[in-house]
């Protein structure tokens, strides 16, 4: 699915989202499996010290310091469960903080919606906020071909949802601001966390376009943040749907031509021969788009005032 993404950022994160979820799974059986190893083995060997569990357990691993016995015998699945939910959570508000600033970047487009694209669109007030300002940048400064092309192309990725941003917003506002209790409130809950639990709570899977809510608990001012693994892992999937939906709507942006054009020199290269023969032009133009990693466009013919605005390629 990364490869059917247009900006390089979208690419990397959803990659990067992807390792996250090989790895969570896994990890997570793997010290089940630990736990039942342990409290085995001090059932029959009672006496059995530290040291004696690091060398039946980790030796090689170039793993030190591990307290095993509190790990696995003092510390409940329970509590090991809800500190993987933890350290997942952090990771993945980070790598979707990471995409809006790369972005951003890539478009070169105001600071402002690096902040904008992590909010639902917000109306009170003078100023439009929230995802409704970035997707209001990018209507102002639309490209025809791009709309014709690669976005309507990417609008066919089934994590787009497009009619549902402003839901699955609301979703990340609350587990972000759960993050953010979790490390800088020690898990104390804030008036923003129990606001965006408010707004995050009336939703139901259609209006996430998922199979269930992820799974969460309720929370108020001043009380405690509590996670569930599973819900988290959800939480992921919402990430993967923003991104997705974002990458496609910006696209439209006259800016993004640029961004075409650079994915076009890198991959393609320049200087080659288009047919004249506009259907002959629309195939070979569709064919390249197809070799970027993205799928082939229909109108493809669209995009050749751009490639030969960036010098790309040659007429015959």
């Amino acid at each position: 699915m990364a490869d059917k993404l247009l900006f390089e950022t979208s690419t990397h994160v959803v990659r990067r989202l992807t390792d996250t979820f090989d790895f969570v799974w896994p990890t997570a059986a793997a010290m089940w499996n630990l736990r039942w190893q342990v409290s085995g083995y001090t059932q029959a060997a009672p006496s059995a010290s530290e040291e004696d569990l690091a060398g039946r357990f980790i030796a090689g691993s170039q793993i030190h310091g591990a307290n095993l016995r509190r790990a696995c015998i003092s510390t409940s699945w329970e509590e090991q469960l809800s500190q993987f939910a933890r350290f997942l959570l952090i990771d993945l508000c980070a790598l979707y903080e990471a995409w809006c600033d790369g972005v951003v970047a890539e478009l070169q487009l105001p600071d402002i919606h690096r902040n904008n694209m992590q909010f639902p669109t917000n109306t009170a007030g003078v100023t439009l906020r929230g995802v409704g300002a970035t997707l209001s940048e990018v209507q102002n400064s639309k490209s025809s071909a791009l709309e014709l092309t690669i976005s309507v192309s990417l609008k066919s990725n089934r994590k787009y949802v497009g009619a549902h941003l402003e839901n699955l917003l609301k979703c990340y506002r609350f587990f972000k601001e759960c993050r953010n209790a979790i490390i800088h409130q020690g898990s104390r809950a804030s008036d923003n966390t129990e606001r965006a639990y408010l707004a995050f709570a009336p939703l139901t899977a259609a209006d996430l376009t998922a199979k269930e809510v992820p799974k969460h608990f309720a929370v108020r001012t001043n009380g405690t943040v509590d996670l569930d693994l599973r819900g988290v892992v959800g939480f992921g999937d919402v990430i993967l749907k923003l991104i997705t939906t974002l990458d496609a709507e910006l696209s439209l942006h006259r800016k993004a031509e640029r961004v075409l054009a650079n994915r076009w020199r890198s991959s393609i290269g320049t200087g080659r021969t288009l047919p004249a023969e506009k259907s002959a032009k629309a195939t070979a133009i569709s064919r390249y788009i197809g070799k970027l990693g993205l799928r082939r466009p229909k109108h493809a013919e669209e995009l050749a005032p751009i490639l030969k605005k960036y010098c790309l390629v040659l007429f015959a």
